[in-house]
């Protein structure tokens, strides 16, 4: 970071002068002679923030031929604060049912196969164990990942019933966040809600 005509910005390629001139390969100056050309590397000073503050604009000062850059802090007003905290909780919100949803449709394992847990697969899961609770002799051919396997109706019903309590986990784990992101105070305080 370089002050540039008291102006706060990285060093240009280019440099326009008064007198119409032009001077390039900024990088390669000392910091004399950029100082000659009132350009002036900057030491920023940024104390530590917490959630309900921002910086201000920085007071510069230049001594010997550097300038310093302190960034005041300044609070954010109650209601700039409470927009923050809910647009974090908005955010876990989404994170969180994002993360629900991979987890969902990640697939589960059964009697050594496969299952996937797509929104798709659940319904034909679903179509699957309606006909074997209607008939008992049902059997069908299922493709899983390895290739096809026949299942008979116990085993559509073990296999339904092994999703549906995958995916009702799913469920309940976003259902338990949610009166945490809810209750939470601070973004700190949401970081440390995990799915």
């Amino acid at each position: 970071m370089y002050l540039i005509n008291g102006t706060l910005s990285t060093l240009p390629f280019r440099l326009h002068l008064p007198d119409g001139r032009t001077r390039t390969s900024l990088h390669e100056m000392s910091e004399a002679q950029l100082a000659e050309l009132g350009i002036y590397p900057v030491d920023e000073v940024k104390p530590p923030l917490t959630w309900t503050q921002h910086y201000g604009s920085p007071v510069i000062e230049v001594t010997d031929g550097r300038a310093t850059a302190t960034y005041p802090v300044l609070d954010h007003s109650p209601d700039e604060a409470a927009g923050i905290l809910e647009a974090a909780k908005e955010r876990k919100r989404s994170e969180i049912a994002a993360a629900r949803w991979e987890a969902e449709t990640a697939g589960i394992d059964v009697n050594g196969f496969t299952v996937r847990t797509d929104r798709e697969s659940q319904a034909l899961i679903t179509g699957a164990a309606l006909k074997a609770m209607q008939d008992s002799t049902y059997s069908c051919r299922w493709k899983t990942e390895s290739g096809f396997v026949e299942l008979t109706a116990p085993q559509i019903l073990a296999i339904a019933d092994a999703v549906r309590a995958h995916v009702q986990s799913c469920f309940d784990r976003e259902a338990e966040l949610l009166p945490l992101i809810e209750a939470a105070t601070s973004p700190e305080e949401l970081d440390k809600i995990v799915f």
